[in-house]
């Protein structure tokens, strides 16, 4: 079993509520694309705030997320990376802020261009100064004279990312009397411990050139997760050293919250940290029911595209588009209503029949879009993030797949039936409309196979072009056999994803995603599929990720090649 913990977030109309039930539900089958339901306490001071009756309505933000360990708080995670240490030692103080910037550099002054600050010779009879001698960028450098062997000059101790090292370095040109350039690079402990120190060196530098001394950070196991602080030194040896340096640097990849995430927090369960899953919504409140005797207030919240099924065309002429195309519809229909568009996307290029480009008077968004998409073949809706999608259905792709296995399931139900659930292998759409003459016209879209179960639907709307018929079998047919699983709730699902099965008997199923409910606080899920399709030893979908078709030997079959590879 795997342990993980649940949590959700929830504001309506700028005002936050603690809800005590919670669904989340995403079908790519129904308008509205997404339904909120959640009770909530009654109160008072916030329940004018859910009205929707004001226009736009109440926007409702949702959050529900699955972690599956604690991180710690920023004061714990401050004081891991910050130990007040004794000034003396000469470590700074870190803090969060300064390991989550980041920095390519020791220092803001390790071109040397704002002078020496944070530099220091640590020889006697060395002398440090600015000079005019630039390696590549900026206008100074630091000099080094010495009348002694070694000359060394180091800098001020500074936090090092621990997660991210990729190498430190730095330019050495000799002027006179150097004969080994080396360049150290000292890790020291959260106390100020030493743990260890790495160099890289040139010898008989050439005078007047530059020469990059660089070093590759990695150490040795175990100081590694140890090292919090570096200091890095120049040392030149030879008889009354002269050289100048420039350009130290400590570049390293910056921390994010995921790497301070895996070092720092408390997973669940063995084999450390696996990714948090998370869904949020940004939808409009569609309703409220107030129970007074429970001193409960229940509200549903819907994606956008609800709003299509709400409005009518509230004029005395019609509206008709600015050109002839599915997506010039929509995008007339949106801004109408929404006061937003579609993505750019070549999506709905096709042609729309004359007749059928009017938006009548009193005629529902949807309705007159809905006719428009289906001849198409493709479907409109509103995300649960509030973007929107013109898509044919069969194209849409979305990242990750859904697999699911009986030791995962709490709940699997297999429904194959000819009679309920929309299966169909035919289809009809008739449209009935009056043309501009005052005329009753009746034309018909037909697609699928004769003598077999046919879908029917009659559209009270001008005749757009062929196809409607054809998307609604597609539709249709996709519902041949549908999988219900319930499980523990993981966030990460959506609709249009792949999804793959294990039946109880062993066998495999390959499909989509139809729909996914999420509920809390019981934090479980329901997954419902369409296009499912049987998978034996002999498909390829037996193969492993990156196989492609034609690796597989003639008479090998799928099964084999996946046991052989």
């Amino acid at each position: 079993m795997t342990a993980s913990t649940h949590t959700n977030r929830l504001q309506v109309g700028g005002v936050t509520l603690q809800p005590e039930t919670i669904s989340l539900d995403l079908d790519e089958e129904r308008i509205p694309y997404a339904i909120l339901r959640a009770t909530v306490p009654l109160d008072d001071a916030t329940i004018d705030t859910l009205d929707p009756r004001t226009s736009p309505p109440p926007r409702v933000n949702v959050g529900m997320s699955q972690a599956f360990g604690y991180g710690q708080t920023l004061a714990d995670l401050d004081a891991s990376f910050a130990p007040l240490l004794d000034p003396d030692i000469g470590f700074p103080r870190v803090n969060l802020r300064d390991l989550s910037m980041g920095t390519d550099d020791v220092n803001p002054n390790s071109g040397f261009e704002t002078g020496l600050q944070g530099w220091a010779a640590t020889s006697i009879d060395t002398t440090i100064a600015v000079s005019s001698t630039e390696f590549a960028s900026g206008l100074q450098s630091m000099e080094i004279t010495a009348t002694v062997s070694p000359a060394t000059v180091l800098c001020d101790a500074f936090p090092m990312e621990m997660l991210g090292r990729l190498f430190v370095q730095v330019f050495v040109n000799v002027a006179s009397g150097v004969t080994n350039a080396t360049f150290r690079q000292y890790l020291y402990d959260a106390n100020g411990v030493f743990l260890q120190q790495r160099g890289v060196q040139v010898n008989d530098p050439t005078p007047g050139l530059w020469y990059r001394l660089r070093l590759e950070t990695s150490v040795t196991p175990g100081v590694n997760d140890l090292a919090r602080f570096c200091r890095l030194e120049a040392r030149l040896t030879g008889t009354n050293p002269h050289a100048y340096v420039d350009d130290f640097t400590f570049r390293y990849g910056r921390p994010n919250l995921a790497s301070l995430t895996a070092q720092y927090g408390t997973p669940f369960n063995p084999g450390g940290w696996r990714p948090s899953t998370r869904v949020r919504g940004k939808l409009y409140l569609a309703d409220r029911q107030v129970d007074h005797a429970t001193g409960t207030v229940q509200i549903t919240a819907n994606s956008d595209d609800g709003r299509l099924n709400e409005y009518a065309l509230t004029s005395r002429t019609a509206m008709t588009p600015g050109g002839s195309t599915v997506r010039d519809c929509c995008n007339m229909v949106l801004g109408h209503v929404l006061n937003t568009a579609l993505p750019a996307g070549s999506t709905g290029s096709e042609i729309v029949e004359t007749d059928a480009l009017a938006w009548q008077p009193g005629e529902l968004a949807w309705s007159y879009l809905g006719s428009i998409i289906g001849m198409a073949g493709l479907r409109l809706w509103c995300d649960e993030r509030g973007l929107w999608h013109l898509e044919d259905p069969e194209l849409v792709e979305v990242r990750g797949q859904y697999v699911a296995s009986p030791d995962i399931l709490a709940d699997l139900t297999d429904a194959v039936s000819r009679e309920n659930g929309g299966w169909g292998d035919g289809a009809v759409v008739t449209f009935e409309w009056t043309d501009s003459n005052g005329d009753r016209r009746t034309r018909y879209d037909a697609a699928g196979l004769q003598g077999g179960r046919t879908i029917t639907r009659t559209v009270e709307r001008a005749y757009p072009g062929t196809g409607a018929a054809r998307g609604m079998l597609r539709k249709a047919q996709a519902l041949g056999r549908v999988l219900g699983l319930g499980g523990v709730a993981d966030y990460s699902v959506r609709p249009y994803q792949a999804a793959q099965a294990t039946l109880p008997d062993g066998s495999l199923h390959a499909g989509a995603v139809a729909a996914v409910t999420w509920s809390q606080p019981n934090d479980v899920m329901t997954v419902r599929t369409r296009d499912l399709l049987g998978i034996t030893e002999n498909s390829y979908l037996y193969t492993p990720s990156g196989v492609a078709y034609d690796d597989v030997p003639a008479g090998v079959s799928y099964a084999a090649y996946l046991w052989e590879g």
